[in-house]
């Protein structure tokens, strides 16, 4: 969900390159592109991503980003793009980020400028600045071109929020582009309710911060949330968390129930009182005077903040304060500012 915007407006989708699940340890090609040659690989692509694009524009319902495979650090389509390790080569580089780019190419040349969407690269270690600047210096110097980059962020494996926050900084500064946290999820329990092996156990080294309870879940996404709003970026940062429905069903279980955002009869959790009011309706400025007052309508929150800052720096906006009015009142406003810019956030906390 993007701060900003409310859930439901925007569409966020990924283009997956392999025949089951993609992460860092699964990129094989699908069986029916095994045999091609790298020429046709590259054509394979480029119709696949072409003729998803075309079927979501001509339903009207295409996304504002998408995303090129998932967890791509180590490449994809393997062996033909892979990279790092034995395949950290200048052929395997220059292959694999020629099937980026044809893949982009068919996202892109589906629509007309105007309608293109933004182009994510994902990589998958969000707690590691080193690899991230690593892999995306690699990218730009074989000029893919792209828009944003997303990180996945799973506190067991990537590190603090600390190493989140410096691995935001260290992209924003180096390649001038957004950064979204594009997978995220913490644990409400270490229990579980079928018999699949889940990911979270009691012995998972979670952050000692955020205990593995519905108010510890709650906690911590309100907490990367605010790291997203405060950390300097380009643009307004999505948070996006994975997979919080997957609860178990008949016939179907779940590796991962202990971590969505539903408990195990499909009751929401704490975890949603973090998301109302991310864009709090109805919000006006009111001028009175040199002084402005802005107002809302929104009645799913405890706390609001208030954010401003100017647009002519490009910064993200400063934390003005918290209140639980619906309204935020700057004294001598326009003889302090030519202009600024606001953001209300809702929030279960102060």
């Amino acid at each position: 969900m993007r701060s900003g915007h409310r859930a439901w407006d925007s569409i966020y989708f990924w283009i997956f390159t392999i025949a089951t699940w993609a992460d860092p340890a699964h990129q094989t090609k699908p069986a029916a592109w095994q045999s091609l040659t790298f020429a046709q690989l590259e054509d394979s692509i480029y119709s696949y991503t072409n003729s998803v694009v075309r079927k979501f524009h001509e339903a009207q319902a295409l996304p504002d980003a998408i995303q090129i495979g998932n967890e791509i650090g180590a490449g994809l389509l393997w062996n033909s793009g892979r990279i790092g390790g034995a395949y950290e080569t200048p052929q395997q580089w220059a292959q694999f980020t020629s099937l980026l780019k044809a893949a982009i190419a068919g996202v892109r040349d589906s629509l007309s400028p105007a309608e293109w969407p933004e182009i994510v690269l994902h990589h998958q270690a969000g707690g590691d600045a080193a690899a991230c600047n690593w892999f995306f210096s690699q990218v730009e110097t074989y000029d893919v071109p792209f828009d944003v980059i997303g990180v996945s962020y799973y506190p067991w494996w990537h590190g603090t929020l600390l190493d989140l926050e410096e691995t935001i900084t260290v992209l924003v500064a180096n390649y001038g582009r957004r950064v979204d946290v594009v997978e995220t999820a913490y644990p409400y329990m270490t229990g579980w309710c079928d018999d699949e092996t889940n990911i979270i156990w009691t012995d998972t080294p979670l952050l000692p911060e955020y205990p593995a309870t519905e108010a510890g879940q709650a906690a911590f996404v309100g907490a990367l949330g605010a790291l997203l709003m405060q950390t300097p970026n380009h643009g307004t940062p999505l948070l996006c968390a994975w997979e919080p429905a997957w609860i178990p069903a008949e016939n179907f279980g779940s590796p991962w129930e202990n971590t969505a955002w539903f408990d195990c009869s499909g009751n929401a959790l704490d975890v949603f009182s973090q998301l109302p009011g991310l864009a709090p309706e109805g919000l006006t400025l009111v001028r009175i005077g040199n002084d402005l007052r802005l107002r809302w309508r929104d009645d799913a929150n405890l706390y609001y903040r208030v954010y401003a800052d100017s647009l002519a720096n490009g910064e993200f906006p400063t934390l003005l304060g918290s209140t639980t009015a619906h309204q935020w009142l700057l004294p001598n406003e326009f003889a302090a500012h030519d202009y600024r810019y606001f953001v209300v956030r809702g929030s279960a906390t102060p």
